[in-house]
């Protein structure tokens, strides 16, 4: 995934100050405001002078107000910035970067369907935009729009052909759509070009344990944290590939880093409660998933625990969660039939 950082490499020419401004100071925060090497803070607090000051055009302020979310992300504060870009596109529509910023940032709180328009709008605005195109597949592909997605994708490969993101996500919309054989020959041609690229490895494993080769998926994986680092969403694949590799205490090892990273997250505790079941511990795995249920966790927590709730000799506790799990996901059972957990 192309990450949002990745946006600031897009200059704005409108945010140029105004030779009327700089008597009053006006000018220097201006250029303080658009310095990415800043702190985060001291960037806003610029950006906030900046827009303070009097004489600014329409194009500088809704340029300010974008380089202000932009900074704000710099803090992790994406409502700040959604307010920001939100108010730009009001004083600005034109400014494209700022329907740029507020999709990819609608698309990372999974609102697909609200990222589109402005991805839309973005590539109305400046039609050979690749990282629009990027986005829109991407989104596309989250709504099971795989047709739409694949051309969105072949568009940015065209208008970015230096850059492996595209090509890695066309592969894993084809793995979506069913054809994993066709997605890992697409992932090898990448891997040939391309063997360090940020992404690949990892995405390539969801193919691979899919099609249970799961040896080969922690492989992928321990490439995929050699390069990515160890993110929480790597850590947690490698956990569930160790797991059903029967590796309880890599598996574990891989969990336990995640919950100590993110202890509000209820995917870890899920997968540890899973990991209980293969162990054949039902006790501790209900008291991971009663967690991850109460974290937010959904029918894979449902459905584990109604399992646990059976081994532990409560039959109508469990069908109820697993009534409930297969409500939300009808083809959970199978799944966790794939993983060797049956009623």
């Amino acid at each position: 995934m192309i990450r949002l950082s990745r946006l600031c490499a897009i200059v704005i020419a409108a945010l140029a100050p105004a030779a009327g401004l700089a008597q009053d100071g006006a000018a220097e925060a201006i250029r303080a405001c658009g310095q990415r090497s800043l702190v985060p803070d001291a960037r806003v607090g610029a950006c906030d002078r900046a827009l303070a000051g009097s004489g600014l055009t329409a194009a500088q302020r809704a340029g300010l107000l974008w380089q202000r979310a932009e900074a704000h992300l710099g803090r992790r504060d994406s409502k700040a910035a959604l307010a920001d870009l939100d108010q730009a596109i009001a004083t600005d529509a034109k400014l494209y970067p700022a329907h740029l910023m507020r999709g990819m940032l609608r698309s990372e709180r999974r609102q697909f369907e609200a990222s589109l328009a402005d991805f839309d709008a973005a590539l109305r605005l400046k039609p050979d935009l690749g990282v629009a195109y990027y986005w829109r597949g991407s989104a596309l592909a989250q709504l099971g729009r795989y047709a739409a997605a694949l051309a969105d994708l072949d568009r940015a490969i065209e208008l970015m052909p230096g850059d492996p993101a595209p090509r890695i996500t066309r592969a894993g919309v084809i793995a979506e759509s069913g054809d994993c054989a066709s997605a890992l020959a697409a992932y090898d041609r990448i891997a040939a070009d391309t063997p360090r690229a940020p992404g690949l490895h990892f995405t390539r494993s969801r193919c691979l344990e899919t099609t249970n080769r799961h040896g080969e998926a922690v492989a992928a994986l321990d490439q995929a944290l050699a390069i990515d680092g160890p993110r929480p969403v790597i850590l947690l694949a490698r956990c569930l590939s160790l797991a059903l590799l029967d590796r309880f205490e890599a598996a574990l090892a891989d969990c336990n880093a995640v919950i100590r990273q993110l202890p509000d997250d209820p995917a870890a505790y899920d997968q540890r409660g899973l990991i209980r079941l293969r162990q054949g511990q039902p006790a501790e795995a209900i008291a991971d998933y009663d967690r991850a249920i109460a974290l937010g966790g959904g029918a894979y927590a449902y459905y584990g625990r109604g399992l646990a709730r059976m081994r532990r000799g409560d039959s109508g506790g469990g069908e109820a969660d697993m009534a409930r799990a297969r409500a939300a996901n009808p083809g959970i059972a199978a799944r966790f039939a794939n993983w060797g957990l049956k009623p």
